[in-house]
């Protein structure tokens, strides 16, 4: 006599551990099945009871509600079943027939599902219950049979609220995990999680108006939050999170206030302003074919007016602050299928993960379900099969990740590039570098060493090692890290030297220090005087600004020896009155 190929009651650890990455990812399963079902508005419920262990509140119940076209008897009596399914064709976003019973099962030993499609009362239930199964109270899933949804669900059939009428009583789904036992319970961890994760697994069914979905606390239905999209792009008008120009540090939530605008935009050229790249790649199907396909890439990046040095003037970095926190949670490249995102990493197409700069640009690609076997798509859409190789597919045929990277990659070094470009001082390389200024250079062509000027004697009265031990500290401070020997040496050779830093805009506009051998004009970036004058002015324009600094400083440095005292008075007086008069005139003006 044969035997079964599975054991239903050794099989609950496995249900229990199937592969979902977490919480979230499991119920994007279960959204899946309503959009499937032309759901316009589903609802996710979290009710919470005391924990006998802790004493506190937690979730120990999840439903989804859908107002989809339902089930039959014949779909509803197999959904919880493994492997069964009624989508044979790849144009939607399910395919495999694990979903429901697989991600239930992740995150509750009991599984509960309602359907109807001729009115509520028509309300038929299966349900899936795995101790039942370890004790062999169950051994199949129950032919459906009527029975009413749960009372406590009942007031959300027919719900009104922000304006809108709700209306579940035609046709629609319920799915219940009464028993959810994962991490996290609490819930506004799961309100967070949910409307983070959620948002971004489904923002384009979200941004399209192609369906809503809201959260409830079950306990105190006031307590309830719609999910917005959550771009990864950061480029979507109704995005979750918006930025103000005016105050590039703050995130905003979409529809707090007038004037929020995306953070990001799209990162083209000529060929593809938008910065989507339509992609033709060669791929082989599943019956060992050839075929061609398209694979979308979209490329965003960061405004200027969101990083550069002039958003950030008090001596931070952008990923400081509240939009750099929220884009760090960003950083990867989306894999997106049938407009649904699937998959969130690196994919070996950049190796610095942990650099900030990656925070500040984003990447896309999509394909449609066609090429399933192309990506490797997991059952359970967990993630795609997309790394590094150099292995060709046959003779003819590239590796996909290969074909992929030839656009990646170089892509994103530009944006590197770019945004680093965006945060380099002036007297900085691309790559951070520290570099002589033409304004020093041009000093030193002109001007012969003075014997008698004060940093002639502070270079008498102190050796090299000394100086260029200052000169370290100084320039760290500055925000140079590591600066080589040799660069220093250079620096104390100019006669004058003149470095950026980010600060209050109530300090100083400049600083100059005599005491390192050089004179180091310093200039204060976050002053108005910088940002509403300096930052705009061409680099021509910049150097001779610099050398109106560096020959006032060199005249300090001549008079020095005798008159420090008056020196000091003159111009501590002049910055004062420049802070006074520059800032009088930014004012805003009256009736304006």
């Amino acid at each position: 006599m044969g035997h079964s190929i599975f054991n239903i009651r050794h099989m609950s650890d496995g249900l229990r551990n199937t592969g979902y990455k977490d919480i979230t990812s499991a119920a994007a399963e279960i959204v899946d099945n309503s959009i499937e079902a032309e759901a316009k508005n589903i609802f996710i419920i979290f009710t919470e009871n005391v924990s006998e262990k802790t004493g506190r509140q937690q979730v120990s119940e999840i439903a989804f509600l859908d107002d989809g076209y339902g089930m039959n008897d014949d779909v509803l009596g197999r959904c919880l079943a493994l492997f069964e399914t009624t989508r044979y064709e790849r144009k939607g976003l399910g395919r495999f027939g694990v979903g429901l019973p697989q991600s239930s099962m992740f995150a509750s030993s009991r599984a509960e599902v309602y359907s109807w499609q001729n009115g509520i009362e028509q309300t038929k239930k299966v349900y899936l219950d795995l101790d039942m199964v370890n004790n062999g109270d169950q051994e199949e899933i129950p032919d459906p049979f009527l029975e009413p949804i749960p009372d406590r669900y009942k007031r959300y059939i027919s719900f009104i609220d922000d304006d809108k009428q709700y209306d579940f009583r035609n046709h629609g789904t319920l799915v219940v995990w009464s028993k959810y036992d994962k991490s996290p319970k609490k819930r506004t961890t799961l309100f967070d999680k949910f409307e983070f994760g959620l948002g971004k697994k489904f923002r384009y069914f979200i941004t399209g108006g192609l369906c809503e979905i809201r959260l409830f606390s079950n306990n105190n239905i006031s307590f309830n939050r719609k999910i917005k999209p959550n771009d990864p792009l950061m480029l979507m008008e109704n995005n979750m999170i918006l930025g103000d120009p005016s105050k590039p540090d703050t995130k905003f939530y979409y529809g707090s206030k007038n004037g929020l605008v995306p953070i990001f935009e799209p990162y083209g050229n000529e060929q593809a302003p938008n910065g989507i790249i339509p992609l033709p790649v060669k791929y082989i199907d599943k019956k060992g074919e050839v075929k061609d396909g398209v694979v979308e890439i979209q490329f965003s990046i960061v405004k200027k007016e969101f990083y550069d040095q002039n958003a950030f003037k008090y001596g931070k970095n952008p990923g400081d602050y509240e939009i750099g926190q929220h884009v760090k949670h960003l950083s990867g490249i989306s894999v997106v299928r049938a407009n649904r995102e699937i998959d969130f990493r690196d994919f070996d197409f950049y190796s610095d993960v942990n650099t900030p700069n990656n925070r500040w640009w984003g990447c896309e690609i999509r394909f449609d379900p066609e090429m399933d076997e192309a990506f490797g798509v997991s059952n359970n859409k967990q993630y795609v099969e997309l790394h590094e190789t150099d292995n060709n597919l046959d003779d003819d045929v590239e590796s996909l990740w290969k074909q992929l990277s030839d656009v990646i990659r170089p892509t994103i070094i530009n944006m590197q590039k770019q945004n680093s470009a965006l945060r380099k001082k002036p007297n900085q390389t691309e790559d951070g570098e520290l570099t002589n200024t033409e304004s020093a250079d041009i000093v030193n062509d002109i001007e012969d060493n003075d014997e008698d000027s004060y940093t002639s004697q502070i270079k008498d009265h102190h050796s090299e090692e000394e100086l260029l031990e200052k000169l370290k500290e100084k320039f760290t401070d500055f925000g140079f890290a590591d600066v080589e020997m040799n660069k220093l040496k250079t620096i104390l050779n100019n006669k004058v030297y003149v470095t950026y830093k980010p600060g209050n805009r109530m300090s100083p506009f400049f600083e100059y220090n005599l005491e390192l051998g050089t004179i180091i004009v310093q200039i204060n970036t976050g002053h108005p005087m910088f940002s509403s004058f300096i930052e705009y002015l061409p680099e021509t324009g910049r150097t001779t600004f610099e050398l109106l600094l560096c020959s006032f400083a060199d005249a300090v440095n001549s008079t020095q020896t005798h008159q420090a005292d008056a020196n000091d008075l003159l111009v501590s007086t002049w910055l004062n009155k420049l802070n006074i008069y520059v800032n009088k005139q930014l004012a805003p003006k009256k009736g304006k």
